[in-house]
């Protein structure tokens, strides 16, 4: 299994009157401006912030569900949706409205969303240089199980184990645990795609220096190269091991 160590990153009840901090979310986008944290925040991917209203206690927020029309006041500009700074309970209505007997899955999507952005239900949250991402998607699951198995030596079958699969489980309840067999497979593409970038980089440096080890672990042998050589950009070593 290939490990390089130069510089490859590896692959986030709702409750309608508290506070909400403002949080980084994967979308990119928020609803609220940095500077006033006190104030909640409805979904982005549901609602467009348009402003303070008039007396500053509330908020303005365009509708993005599709077919939502917009309603212009008397002198044709647009009127949008007031939602207090304290709750967003107008907006979680006015969003509902949409699907009253819940056939689109909008309620569903509603507190995801939600607890998306005030992470509220307590999903746990990697830390990656120079944000942090909430583990939402499922791809980022998988990645993230996997990086944790390569920088730990832990044997595939862990993600097998009772214990394992209840911590995931309380993490992430919402994401699906797959079986060693999967993250084999992963593992795979993985090195591939690592060693091409080694390749990629070792083809734009012009020397390098490389050692051998050998050792022997439960009966096993294994023999290890690793590849050091400097980076024309940063005048910094890099390094790889391959075993």
């Amino acid at each position: 299994m290939a490990d390089e160590t130069f510089d490859q990153e590896l692959p986030e009840n709702d409750s309608e009157t508290e506070n909400a901090a403002q949080v980084e979310t994967a979308s990119g986008n928020v609803s609220i401006s940095d500077s006033d944290s006190s104030k909640v925040q409805l979904p982005s991917e549901f609602f467009e912030y348009m402003g303070d209203s008039k007396d500053k206690k509330a908020g303005l927020y365009k509708c993005l569900f599709k077919g939502c029309k917009l309603k212009t006041k008397k002198d044709g500009t647009p009127k949008y949706l007031v939602v207090k700074n304290d709750s967003r309970c107008n907006g979680k209505r006015h969003f509902l409205a949409h699907d009253p007997n819940n056939e689109l899955g909008l309620k569903e999507k509603w507190n995801l969303a939600v607890v998306k952005m005030t992470g509220k239900n307590k999903i746990s949250t990697v830390d990656r240089a120079p944000t942090s991402l909430h583990i939402l998607r499922q791809s980022d699951f998988d990645k993230y199980v996997l990086h944790f198995l390569i920088m730990d030596g832990i044997p595939l079958h862990e993600v097998e184990n009772e214990g394992f699969k209840l911590l995931m489980s309380k993490a992430a309840p919402h994401l699906k645990i797959y079986g060693r067999t999967f993250y084999t497979i992963l593992l795979k593409k993985e090195i591939a795609s690592r060693q091409q970038q080694l390749k990629q980089v070792l083809l734009n440096c012009s020397d390098a220096a490389t050692t051998i080890d050998a050792w022997t672990c439960s009966r096993r042998s294994y023999l290890g190269e690793t590849i050091h050589w400097f980076d024309k950009a940063s005048v910094k070593r890099q390094s790889a091991c391959l075993v």
